[in-house]
């Protein structure tokens, strides 16, 4: 059971970094690519689409670090650091509203802080049956 837990922080801690570089290279990428337009609509296209595959790797880490965490402040975190990070994405994608693109590293940097943070805290493991029982006699 520590094994799941580690793994879905260190997991959604080296997804966000990957997701914090993709976010801070994209934009030098697409200054310098210098091909023709069909070529680089499938470029783009492609390197977009690691936008959503960050997103799902994150959900997943969140929801199994969520599930496994005590603290509401830590749960409550994460999943409105990553629900802002949706809510950005589709902004993108759809333009409901004119939003720096910057806003970006906001979620991404606190899902980084929060799983690093739960990475550093000693898992609090349920006291067993047998334990309460012998503390009762």
């Amino acid at each position: 059971m520590l094994k799941i837990f580690i793994k879905s922080d260190t997991i959604g801690c080296v997804t966000s970094i990957l997701c914090l570089i993709h976010c801070s290279i994209t934009p030098i990428l697409f200054m310098t690519w210098t091909s023709t337009s069909l070529q680089m609509e499938e470029s783009h296209s492609l390197w977009h689409l690691l936008d959503y595959l960050f997103l799902i790797v994150s959900f997943f880490a969140i929801y199994k670090t969520a599930t496994r965490t005590r603290k509401n402040w830590l749960k409550i975190g994460f999943w409105s650091s990553w629900f802002f990070l949706l809510t950005l994405l589709i902004n993108e994608k759809l333009t409901v509203l004119e939003l720096s693109e910057s806003l970006i590293y906001l979620p991404t940097i606190s899902i980084i802080i929060l799983h690093s943070y739960n990475l550093l805290q000693p898992l609090q493991v349920k006291p067993s049956q047998s334990s309460i029982k012998h503390s009762i006699q």
